[in-house]
């Protein structure tokens, strides 16, 4: 963990801002980036839902708490990433700087804050650098999605995003399952669609895919 300790940080009317993405690994579509800023009185409710880690809830639940979230919080802010950034640049960078853009954003609705927490991002010290140039308290952690509700419902709102960008990319581009490089229809469905505008063709499977199509030999033509 890097930053202060969460326990040693405590006012009555605690305001926390969380900070989390989702669509980071996929090798199809955009990623997105959400600040929200909850008061700590917000926090306990939500807890009390049941918020933790997006991945670890139903799509039901997930939706049901998204609602939550969006009634509850002062603010939040979703930054979109998009493919064609994420091709012509650093994948770290390119979330630190959306997180921080997603910050700022809140931070112009509410003014002040007294912490900041966000998953971390590489070995994350450069994260934490460019965060405090906005708030004195931050905290980036590995799990912190699952650790701290502020983040858990940053989590919440980003995956929701990305999976409403994920059902409009299914109605154009044909279904390439979950889109992670893990799963076999995703990679049978890169194989079909490589010249697709929503590949991340720095991905090694993309480019594995890639390698194989360019050594395979061509066919002649019978005469």
């Amino acid at each position: 963990m890097f930053g202060p300790s969460v326990g040693s940080i405590g006012t009555r009317d605690l305001i926390v801002i969380g900070i989390d993405e989702a669509g980071r690994g996929p090798v199809v579509g955009n990623m997105f980036v959400v600040a929200v800023a909850l008061r700590e009185e917000d926090i306990g409710k939500l807890e009390s839902l049941g918020i933790r880690d997006s991945k670890k809830l139903t799509p039901n639940k997930r939706a049901l708490l998204r609602g939550v979230v969006e009634r509850v919080a002062l603010a939040y802010s979703i930054v979109e990433v998009s493919v064609e950034s994420i091709n012509e640049g650093n994948l770290n960078e390119l979330t630190i700087k959306a997180m921080k853009e997603a910050l700022a954003n809140v931070l112009r609705e509410i003014g002040k804050v007294d912490l900041v927490i966000a998953d971390v991002v590489g070995n994350g010290k450069r994260q934490l650098e460019e965060l405090r140039e906005l708030a004195d308290r931050v905290v980036v952690e590995k799990g912190a999605d699952s650790k701290y509700p502020a983040v858990s419902a940053a989590s919440i709102l980003a995956k929701e995003k990305r999976e409403e960008h994920v059902r409009a990319l299914r109605a154009l581009y044909g279904d390439f399952g979950s889109g992670y490089p893990s799963d076999p229809k995703t990679r049978k469905w890169l194989a079909l669609n490589l010249e697709a505008p929503i590949v991340r063709r720095k991905w090694k499977t993309v480019q594995r895919v890639a390698s194989k199509q360019s050594s395979k030999p061509s066919k002649g033509h019978l005469l």
